[in-house]
């Protein structure tokens, strides 16, 4: 069982995998020339970026299986975004808000699923006390 504090403490989040549509919101591919995109994920507190894995290159279907520290107090709002890495500006894939992102941790600190109701973009994440 986690123990949770009213405090700040550090956090392990883990975006382990997604599943990414094969084209963006307008129906156009990814990257240029029809190319997959090169997904990753942006770790967000209270509108300010707090880390970012490296991007999985060329797949719909990317894993990161890395743990990023992060320094969370109950109030705070994550989000969690996936991006595609196009080098000079990159593309939103989708997004989730935790607004009471404990409540993934007291659910036992997995989250799947689609990342919102009607996305087609699902993802595997966990957060966990360090």
């Amino acid at each position: 069982m986690f123990e949770l504090r009213p405090t700040c403490c550090t956090w392990c989040a883990c975006p382990l995998s997604a599943v990414v549509p094969t084209t963006d919101a307008t129906g156009s591919a990814w990257d240029a020339f029809g190319g997959a995109p090169d997904p990753y994920v942006s770790v967000v507190v209270n509108t300010v970026t707090v880390d970012t894995p490296t991007y999985a290159n060329d797949t719909f279907t990317p894993a990161w299986n890395q743990t990023l520290l992060i320094t969370l107090k109950t109030t705070d709002v994550l989000d969690v975004d996936v991006w595609d890495s196009d080098g000079v500006s990159d593309d939103l894939i989708d997004g989730l808000e935790f607004k009471s992102w404990l409540s993934v941790v007291k659910a036992g600190g997995a989250l799947s699923g689609p990342l919102y109701p009607g996305s087609t973009t699902s993802m595997v994440y966990a957060i966990a006390p360090k």
